[in-house]
């Protein structure tokens, strides 16, 4: 076998593999758009809060189901259901309690926030898909992309929920 043999049984080799990854990789794109197509936000109630003197929009997980699908598999904070002016999602407790949150399945940066006593009392700068568990004291939890200092007053009626425009 000659050095033009060699060299051509290598070249298609390598275009063989080159093709398989692709087409795995495209597989696999359509089957998780297809099995993670039921993480939508629209079931999300929308609130209001109040922070440094403005108003925003927030999706409220008052739920155990939406506490737990958070901003899993989403990729951008979203715009409120079509309310716009959107902060983040803010999970609601009963009472002050130890908060725990993860960022399994969720792709984008977030900036974590525990809320107690209509002020900012810890924040963590969460990292994509991990699994690293971070808890702290508080009765709520802002989850945005945002950076808000520690301390900074926020302000939650929660009279205020409200559904979407849809």
């Amino acid at each position: 076998m000659g050095m033009r043999s060699i060299y051509l049984l290598s070249f298609s080799i390598l275009a063989s593999l080159v093709f398989a990854t692709a087409a795995f990789a495209i597989l696999y794109a359509f089957s998780y758009s297809q099995s993670h197509g039921s993480y939508s936000l629209a079931g999300f109630a929308i609130g209001k809060v109040m922070l440094e003197n403005n108003t925003w929009n927030v999706y409220v997980a008052k739920t155990l189901a939406q506490q737990e699908q958070g901003y899993m598999y989403q990729h951008s904070i979203g715009d409120c259901n079509g309310m716009g002016n959107c902060l983040g999602m803010l999970f609601i407790m009963n009472g002050t309690q130890e908060i725990c949150m993860w960022m399994h399945n969720t792709p984008m940066p977030l900036h974590q926030y525990w809320i107690e006593n209509n002020a900012i009392v810890y924040s963590y700068n969460a990292v994509p898909f991990s699994d690293k568990t971070i808890c702290h004291m508080g009765n709520a939890v802002l989850e945005t992309n945002r950076t808000i200092p520690v301390g900074t007053g926020f302000y939650v009626n929660r009279s205020w929920t409200q559904q979407s425009k849809a």
